[in-house]
């Protein structure tokens, strides 16, 4: 029988791009997962026949998704590290990341029974973090990176955080410095790095020979109110000044003190915290059938804020004492 205990995705930093794992391995607690080695065909087509006659392997790149419940662990500081480039640590084991410096590459492997792949040169694409009443907060993270490695036999040695995931209970979201709103009903936010995969090629090579340069960051998410909101008296958007009046920038157009949206993620003891500094919502979205409660969604995108210099931050309050890096 097979054996389900031996499954599971770590991930490693790398001294230089597909050089191998060089930093502390970081085991996730994954749902699941979808890595694989990837390339495609070139085909040669001529006169002569009156078939395809010819074919190569072209570029040689690997690709997958993570998915898992949201743990303040080592693993989520990584992943955190490769969103945004930068960990200030404070004494008090708070992580402050900050879109400043060089994002790093990765050697990430997958343990899956009897046999262990090996991904190097991966590289983080796009990272979301989202929570619904009665859930746990989930995470999914997409990486790009080099051709698969040789596979080889299992192995162990596999540590997990003993951390219980972040659920609803522990999750709060503010609008523009306000206290934490009692409307909302579920919250998502998604990072999307936009890898130029194309460039990351060169003559005389099958696979890329450098990081997949990331273009212009995005920032978008959606927030769903168990109830639709026309008063501008409460600190949430509102249908009204979002339709009627289009006011889709909510507070001036430079940044308030801690954000237009801060969502907080917390297990009781340790915490996440992201900021969207300054945010644009929008139409929303209401609508009643049947007997069922009248609910209202908005979308939004984070806009980068030149009073802030940035676009998004994220806290991370865990048992780590020392910078990730």
């Amino acid at each position: 029988m097979t054996n389900y205990d031996t499954r599971w995705v770590s991930l490693s930093t790398e001294s230089s791009y597909g050089g191998g794992a060089n930093g502390s391995v970081r085991y996730c607690e994954a749902d699941d997962e979808s890595f694989n080695g990837r390339y495609d065909l070139v085909d040669r087509s001529d006169m002569t026949y009156y078939a395809q006659s010819k074919s190569k392997i072209g570029k040689e790149y690997s690709d997958g998704s993570v998915n898992w419940a949201m743990q303040a662990d080592d693993w989520l500081g990584q992943i955190l590290l490769a969103l945004f480039g930068t960990d200030t640590e404070a004494p008090d084991k708070t992580h402050t990341f900050t879109e400043a410096g060089t994002l790093p590459s990765h050697t990430l492997v997958v343990q899956r029974e009897t046999k262990r792949h090996t991904f190097t040169g991966m590289v983080l694409d796009r990272f979301s973090v989202g929570a619904s009443l009665n859930e746990y907060v989930m995470c999914s993270a997409d990486f790009v990176g080099k051709a698969e490695s040789a596979i080889v036999g299992s192995g162990s040695g596999a540590t997990f955080s003993t951390l219980d995931a972040a659920h609803f209970t522990g999750v709060t979201v503010q609008f523009e410095d306000a206290a934490a709103s009692t409307l909302v009903k579920s919250v998502s936010m998604e990072w999307s790095l936009n890898r130029d995969t194309d460039n990351s090629c060169g003559l005389g090579n099958s696979t890329y020979i450098r990081a997949p340069a990331h273009q212009r960051r995005e920032l978008s998410g959606t927030i769903e109110f168990n109830q639709a909101i026309y008063s501008t008296s409460v600190n949430e958007p509102d249908y009204d000044n979002l339709v009627v009046t289009n006011d889709i920038i909510p507070g001036s157009t430079s940044a308030v003190t801690d954000g237009d949206i801060v969502a907080t993620f917390s297990d009781g003891t340790n915490s996440l915290a992201v900021t969207a500094y300054k945010v644009v919502y929008e139409t929303p979205e209401t609508s009643v059938s049947g007997r069922d409660a009248q609910t209202m969604s908005v979308s939004f995108k984070g806009l980068y804020d030149g009073t802030a210099n940035a676009l998004s931050r994220a806290v991370l309050v865990n048992q780590q004492a020392t910078a990730y890096s």
